[in-house]
């Protein structure tokens, strides 16, 4: 990217994602296009709503959860919101999302890679199975989608890619080891992805550890307990802490940063 261009978006955000005032309240992403996956629910919905609330246009993906992928997508509204429901670790499936995406709006300013299970069982019983279903979900997505994508990411002015991976792929827990594999393999994408696409793209991570979502809410309340006894803050994270870092590692506030995986964890990793 020419040095004028990047001086320029560090002065004023991208021509498209730059930060501006609607009704008063400051906006990131006015007139942005930001596709965020697995975004029916848990952090994927907060981020999908919180990117449209500072003025993006939003592509919500989905895949089990149709119905709840339809009502974000009506939050969203008509005119900047759109749905796409399938499954993105199949080629085809990817592909079409890239053609629709292409058709409606000719560009992505914001990937967020969100899809992500569990494998159950989770720990060292996990069957093969399990541990392909972990694998393809959590890693398979997130590349497939992101290959597939870059050429609309390098027609933005200063795209952006914002993978969720998680501390358990930093740290690795046996308790949920396919997930912990996958999660550390999609770290090691981010940092790969930001080598290969940069300058024109930047991409990051953030690795939340527990989260009040669909995943932790059908977990063991002992788990739990004993999971906020080992977190310095105490207590477990709310999907908008998650989706807040999302957006700033998305904005052109953070426009010097790339390849970083960012710990939202409470101080969780510093046990």
């Amino acid at each position: 990217m020419p040095r004028n261009v990047v001086e320029e978006i560090y002065r004023h955000g991208t021509r498209r994602s730059g930060v501006g005032r609607v009704n008063g309240e400051r906006v990131r992403f006015d007139g942005s296009v930001v596709v965020v996956t697995g975004s029916s629910r848990g952090i994927g919905r907060v981020s999908a709503l919180k990117f449209a609330a500072e003025g993006a246009k939003v592509v919500v993906c989905c895949h089990r959860n149709a119905d709840s992928g339809k009502q974000v997508a009506d939050e969203v509204g008509p005119q900047r919101g759109m749905l796409f429901v399938g499954d993105l670790a199949d080629e085809d499936c990817a592909q079409a999302l890239v053609s629709q995406v292409e058709d409606r709006f000719g560009r992505v300013d914001v990937l967020v890679n969100n899809v992500g299970e569990l494998a159950r069982p989770a720990g060292w019983d996990v069957s093969v199975a399990a541990w392909e279903a972990a694998i393809r979900a959590n890693l398979t997505t997130a590349w497939l989608v992101t290959r597939l994508m870059v050429p609309l990411l390098q027609a933005s002015d200063g795209a952006a890619i914002v993978n969720v991976t998680s501390i358990y792929g930093l740290l690795g827990q046996a308790p949920v080891l396919a997930y912990s594999v996958a999660k550390g393999g999609l770290v090691t994408l981010t940092k790969a992805f930001a080598k290969q696409l940069a300058p024109a793209v930047r991409v990051n991570g953030v690795a939340p550890s527990n989260v009040w979502t669909d995943m932790t809410r059908g977990a063991d309340e002992e788990l739990l307990a004993k999971f906020r006894d080992q977190t310095p803050l105490g207590r477990i994270a709310e999907p908008g802490e998650i989706a807040s870092v999302i957006a700033f590692l998305a904005s052109a506030e953070a426009s010097y940063v790339t390849g970083q995986v960012v710990a939202v964890d409470g101080g969780y990793s510093l046990k």
